[in-house]
């Protein structure tokens, strides 16, 4: 999902609010940012909390703002999109420490599929299922 958002953000912003592909960029940067400070502190919380609580809220808890997303300013939409890459993000720690957990041995390339099959899929299915940002083919 974040891959997804990651590829789609920039086309989206510059076709809803018709603002340039720079201005465009600060979205992107502002929710990439989002994504690393939601990685660190979604480790914290899973020491603290457990890695199924984050994980499950990491799913619950940004569904809200992403639903809401299309119907929000461009102000809200900045504000909106930081929360939903914090929220998001902060499972990528839990995930990745379960998926270690299960196979020990392998913890290279556990670590390494998990982050190359999330954007791969993330990105063909973002490609398919998103088309073109005018709407048109």
């Amino acid at each position: 999902m974040l891959a997804s958002i990651t590829n789609y953000l920039q086309f989206y912003a510059m076709e809803k609010f018709g603002i340039s592909a720079v201005r465009a960029q600060v979205y992107l940067f502002y929710f990439l940012t989002a994504i690393a400070v939601g990685t660190m502190i979604g480790g914290i919380f899973g020491d603290r909390f457990g890695r199924k609580y984050v994980i499950w809220f990491s799913v619950l808890g940004a569904a809200p703002f992403t639903l809401a997303l299309p119907y929000v300013g461009l102000t809200m939409t900045g504000i909106f999109i930081v929360i939903i890459g914090l929220i998001l993000s902060s499972a990528f720690p839990a995930i990745i420490v379960y998926a270690q957990e299960l196979l020990p041995k392998k913890l290279g390339m556990v670590s390494g599929l998990f982050y190359g099959f999330a954007f791969g899929v993330a990105g063909i299915g973002s490609a398919c299922w998103g088309g073109s940002p005018t709407g048109h083919p």
